[in-house]
Order: structure tokens, then C-alpha cells, then sequence
């Protein structure tokens, strides 16, 4: 079932859009449900890596904001295990 939302135009944003939805042949309704349709497919696809070499590149990108090694697991988990325990009675 469809919903109803409304839009808050400013009137002569309201002339630009219908103009250009009735010049692609559609209601202002239909035009603004498809543009944003359309932005969100093109969100999407930009958050997906198509290729491995996407997936590799971007980590790389990663790397280089934050330079050095990633600290070691087992430390890490020290500090965890350290931070849930840490002021808490065993009972």
C-alpha cells in the first residue's frame, strides 16, 4: 500500500521541478519519486566494492590516514577483558 508524504517547497522551487517533470512527459509526484529513487540506487552503489581490487584499494586509502600497524590481538583483548572487569565486584 502506498503512503503519502508531503514536500515543502518554496514556490519557485516548485515552478523549476514541475517544468522539468513535465518535460520529461510525468507529474511533479511521479518526477520526485524517481529522482529520489534514483539517488538512493546511486548511494548504494557507491558503498559497494565491485572488484577486489576496489576492496584493496580502498584499505590502502585507509592505511594511509592512519599510518603504522595495527596493535596486536591479543593486547587488545587484555584491555578489554581489563576494562569490563575493571571496578566490577565477582559475585
Amino acid at each position: 500500500m502506498a503512503e503519502r508524504v508531503q514536500v515543502i517547497l518554496k514556490p519557485e522551487e516548485k515552478i523549476r521541478l514541475q517544468r522539468q517533470a513535465e518535460r520529461e512527459g510525468t507529474s511533479l509526484s511521479a518526477w520526485l519519486r524517481q529522482v529520489a529513487l534514483e539517488r538512493l540506487a546511486e548511494s548504494a552503489e557507491s558503498r559497494r566494492f565491485g572488484s577486489r581490487a576496489q576492496l584493496r584499494e580502498f584499505f590502502e586509502r585507509c592505511a594511509e590516514l592512519e599510518p603504522g600497524e595495527e596493535p596486536d590481538w591479543e593486547l587488545q583483548r587484555d584491555v578489554i577483558h581489563q576494562s569490563r572487569t575493571s571496578g566490577a565486584t565477582r559475585t
